[in-house]
């Protein structure tokens, strides 16, 4: 048996483990969209070999709020400099469970535009406005700040960012590239595939009982695809096509289902939940049971009590 100082030292390395902060590494998410084929078009909505803004491959790399969105072309000269002769006009569109955001990099100073401004410029203007130009917006037009952009003369494009949230999904990523001269347009881009999930609008549950959330898609293989239901206001996502929730406090709740698979297809629609009866739950934050956080306080707790004892005898 050990001693009783050998024991003391054990208790105390325990504690100290459980109050420590608690790092669980997760791998990255990924998500890769390949573009297969010569697809650029001319004005004319014509197929044109224009292999420097032929896209190939689009993807995003989630580690933690930590993202990085790459767009790839067929062969080399990325991010040209706009001239008066040629306008070249990249984005990069990723969609997460919790907002859109909109990457670009353009010859064009898009400070205090928006990407749909560029529309209504002539290639004088752009040359005006000069340098070349990056930079990412969310849903509300909000500038995000870029923490790095990389590529030039390149392929591949390479523009890293902060999401609001670490736990946000990516659930679609889609991308444009764009080309004017002064006699000529050229544009590709490698868009998503609409899937079409169909569901209740409308919910009704009491607390404490479990509700569970039905859905079907329209022309597909459901179980080809990730099933995601987000709630806008409550940190509650669920997975799978029809997952049950047992909901502790009144309200009326709303949010999303996405269904993709990560490749180029996906869809969503909105539903409402419509709880009632007497809150169970004491805890301010809605529906959260008591997290690991407090079994590890409790625990340093009763370690404590222990050694206080043991001191005393």
């Amino acid at each position: 048996m050990m001693n009783k100082k050998a024991t003391e030292i054990i208790i105390i390395f325990a504690s100290f483990i459980m109050l420590s902060p608690i790092v669980v590494s997760a791998s990255p998410e990924v998500m890769t969209h390949i573009d297969d084929g010569q697809d650029v078009l001319d004005e004319a909505l014509e197929m044109v070999n224009r292999s420097n803004i032929d896209i190939l491959q689009i993807s995003a790399i989630k580690n933690g709020k930590e993202v990085e969105l790459k767009l790839k072309l067929v062969e080399g000269g990325f991010i040209q400099k706009s001239t008066i002769a040629n306008f070249y006009f990249y984005m990069i569109y990723l969609k997460t469970s919790n907002d859109n955001y909109d990457a670009f990099y353009t010859g064009l100073d898009l400070s205090g535009l928006s990407p749909e401004d560029l529309s209504g410029l002539s290639p004088e203007e752009l040359e005006e406005a000069g340098a070349l130009s990056f930079g990412v917006q969310d849903s509300q037009q909000k500038y995000i700040d870029v923490i790095s952009c990389t590529g030039e003369g390149e392929n591949e494009l390479s523009i890293k960012f902060n999401v609001y949230n670490s736990n946000e999904k990516l659930i679609a990523l889609s991308a444009d590239v764009y080309e004017q001269s002064a006699t000529a347009e050229f544009f590709d881009s490698c868009e998503l595939t609409s899937l079409y999930p169909a569901i209740k609008s409308n919910y009704d549950s009491k607390v404490n009982t479990p509700l569970t959330f039905e859905a079907t898609l329209e022309g597909g293989i459901a179980s080809d695809y990730n099933w995601l239901w987000v709630f806008d206001d409550i940190n509650i996502i669920l997975e799978g096509q029809n997952p049950s929730y047992t909901f502790k406090i009144p309200d009326t709740y709303t949010g999303k289902l996405y269904v993709y698979d990560g490749d180029g297809s996906y869809g969503e629609d909105t539903f409402h939940v419509n709880v009632t009866g007497t809150s169970s739950n004491p805890d301010p934050s809605p529906n959260n049971e008591p997290g690991f956080e407090l079994i590890l306080v409790v625990a340093a707790v009763a370690i404590a009590l222990i050694l206080f004892r043991k001191k005393k005898k």
